[in-house]
C-alpha cells in the first residue's frame, strides 16, 4: 500500500492523489507509466519505453516528466503508507474529561416509550440491540446532570450557546420533563451562558403543544417519510397509519406559524421500498418548502432471524445527479465531497485562522470517523444511563446519573484506546482507512472488538477517488456548494 495512487475519469482526466501530501494534482498519464517501471532501468531504456507509447512527446518531453517525477518522489510521494504516523490510538482521561469542560450539546431521552409501532423502528423486533426501557425519565436526572455541568461550564468563562435537545421514544409522552428542563435553563441563563432547545417528534401530538415549541423557539426536526405511501410503516399500536393526522398537525403548525416554520423546523425521512428517493424529497420540499435528511433503514444489530422481513422494506440510498443538484448541502455526495476537501487536501479550511495555526497533516488524528467522547455532545436516557450520542448501541455505557453523575473517565479513555487500538489492526489494510467517516461503535463486532465491513481495496478506493472528482467535472457549479462547508 503506497501514499499515491493514479486514477482516471470518465471524462478522460489523469490525477495523482498523495495521503502524506494530502495533494490532487491533474497528471499526465506518463506518470503512471513512469511510476509502474522498475527504478533500477536505464534512463535510455525509459525513454524508449515511454517514447513507444506517447510518440507525439520528445525526448526532452520525457525527461521533463522524469524529472517531475523525481522531484514528486523526494515530497514524499509515492512512499508506503505509513498509518502510525497518521493514527493515534490514546486516548487520555484529561482529554475525556476537556471534551466535558466544553461541552455545549447535551439531548435527554425523556421516555422511551412511544405512540406508534414504526415497523424499522430501532427499538423493535428487527433488532437485536433492543431497548426495552419504556418508563419516563425523572426530572431528578436531569437536576442532577445540571448541578454536575454547571461547575465545569464556570471552569470556561466564555460566551456559551447550550443546545438542548428532547429526544424519544416520543418525547412529547413526557412533556411535563421537557416543560421543567426548559423552566430550570431558562433560570440558568446569563450574560455568558444562552440555551437553544431541540425536539425530534412523531408530530401525533404536536397540535397540543406547537404554542410551548414557538414560545421557546424551538428547533424542530419531524419524522415524515414523504407521503402517504411512503408514509405507511408509521403506524400506531393499533396497525393503523399515521400519516393523516401527522400531516394535517404540521401543516396546522406551518399555517399558524409560516414565519417560524420557515427557520425552525426540518425533516428526518427513513428511505423504505414503498417510494423512490426522488418523490419523498419531493414531496417534503412540494409540500414544506423543505430539503429533508435522508436516510436508510439501519442494519447496526440486526436481528439476523429478521434479515428477510428487513430485505422487504429497505430501500438503498442512491442519488442521482438530479437530486444532488436539488438536494444541495443535504446531499451525502455533497457532504463526502466537502468532508474530503476539509479533512484530505491540504488548502481547504473552515476558519481563516487555521491557515496560521493548524497543519492538519501534523495532527495526527484517531482511526475512523468515530468521535471522541462528549466532542460532539452528550446523550443522557430515560433510565439513567450516560452515551456518546443516540446512534451508538446501548451496551457503550459511558456513564450514569444516580443521585449524582458518575463517569470513570480513567476507564472510559482505556476502553476507547483499547477499541481504537483494534480497528487500527484493520485499518493498516485498507486504503480508505485515511478518508474514513464510519464509526466503530456502529459495526458489528466480534468478542467484543468492532469488525469493519467496509475496508476498501486498491480499485475500489481509486473508483471512490473517480466517483467524487469526476462529478465536479461534470458539475462545476457543485464546487460551489462544496464551499459553503470549507474555504478553498
Amino acid at each position: 500500500m503506497y501514499t499515491s495512487n493514479f486514477f482516471k475519469t470518465e471524462s478522460g482526466n489523469n490525477y495523482l492523489f498523495d495521503i502524506n501530501q494530502q495533494q490532487i494534482l491533474n497528471v499526465h498519464p506518463i506518470l503512471e507509466t513512469i511510476h509502474t517501471l522498475d527504478k533500477d532501468t536505464n534512463v535510455n531504456d525509459i525513454i524508449k519505453y515511454v517514447g513507444g507509447k506517447y510518440p507525439d512527446l520528445t525526448n526532452v518531453d520525457i525527461m521533463l516528466y522524469l524529472k517531475k517525477y523525481d522531484f514528486l518522489t523526494l515530497q514524499g510521494c509515492f512512499a508506503p503508507i505509513d498509518y502510525d504516523q497518521i493514527f493515534t490510538c490514546n486516548v487520555s482521561a484529561k482529554q475525556i474529561e476537556n471534551q466535558i469542560v466544553h461541552l455545549d450539546a447535551i439531548t435527554f431521552q425523556v421516555t422511551g416509550a412511544c405512540n406508534l409501532n414504526c415497523r424499522y423502528c430501532c427499538y423493535g423486533e428487527l433488532y437485536d440491540n433492543t431497548h426495552n426501557n419504556t418508563e419516563p425519565m425523572d426530572f431528578k436526572t436531569v437536576r442532577s446532570f445540571f448541578e454536575y455541568i454547571t461547575p465545569h461550564w464556570n471552569l470556561n468563562p466564555n460566551d456559551k450557546l447550550i443546545i438542548i435537545g428532547f429526544y424519544g421514544g416520543e418525547p412529547f409522552l413526557n412533556f411535563s420533563v421537557i416543560k421543567k428542563t426548559v423552566d430550570y435553563c431558562r433560570n440558568l441563563e446569563s450574560e455568558l451562558l444562552k440555551f437553544e432547545f431541540t425536539i425530534t417528534t412523531n408530530a401525533v401530538l404536536l397540535d397540543r403543544y406547537a404554542g410551548f415549541l414557538v414560545e421557546n423557539n424551538f428547533r424542530i426536526l419531524f419524522s415524515l417519510d414523504g407521503d402517504e405511501k411512503g408514509n405507511s410503516l408509521r403506524v400506531d399500536k393499533n396497525n393503523r397509519p399515521s400519516f393523516k393526522h401527522v400531516f394535517a398537525n404540521i401543516k396546522k403548525l406551518q399555517a399558524a406559524y409560516p414565519e417560524y416554520f420557515k427557520g425552525k423546523v426540518n425533516f428526518n425521512a427513513v428511505l423504505n421500498k414503498y417510494v423512490p428517493v426522488e418523490e419523498v424529497n419531493n414531496f417534503i420540499f412540494n409540500e414544506f418548502e423543505k430539503i429533508p435528511l435522508l436516510s436508510k433503514i439501519s442494519d447496526v444489530g440486526l436481528n439476523k432471524e429478521k434479515i428477510k422481513e428487513y430485505l422487504q422494506i429497505v430501500q438503498p440510498y442512491n442519488e442521482t445527479e438530479e437530486l444532488i443538484s436539488l438536494r444541495q448541502d443535504k446531499s451525502s455526495r455533497i457532504k463526502e465531497l466537502g468532508g474530503f476537501f476539509y479533512f484530505n487536501l491540504n488548502n481547504s479550511y473552515k476558519h481563516f485562522s487555521e491557515i496560521v495555526h493548524f497543519n492538519k497533516r501534523k495532527q495526527k488524528k484517531i482511526p475512523t470517523g468515530t468521535c471522541l467522547p462528549f466532542y460532539k455532545k452528550m446523550y443522557i436516557t430515560a433510565d439513567r444511563k450516560i452515551y456518546a450520542c443516540e446512534r451508538i448501541g446501548f451496551n457503550y455505557v459511558l456513564g450514569t446519573i444516580d443521585e449524582k453523575v458518575v463517569i470513570d473517565f480513567e476507564e472510559v479513555a482505556r476502553k476507547y484506546t483499547v477499541d481504537f487500538s483494534e480497528i487500527k489492526k484493520q485499518c493498516n489494510e485498507c486504503y480508505f482507512a485515511d478518508m474514513c467517516s464510519e464509526c466503530m461503535f456502529q459495526f458489528p463486532s466480534e468478542n467484543n472488538i468492532p469488525k469493519c465491513p467496509y475496508q476498501y481495496g486498491e480499485e475500489a478506493y481509486k473508483n471512490h477517488l473517480r466517483r467524487m472528482i469526476g462529478l465536479l467535472e461534470k458539475h462545476p457549479e457543485f464546487f460551489n456548494i462544496v464551499n459553503k462547508t470549507v474555504l478553498s
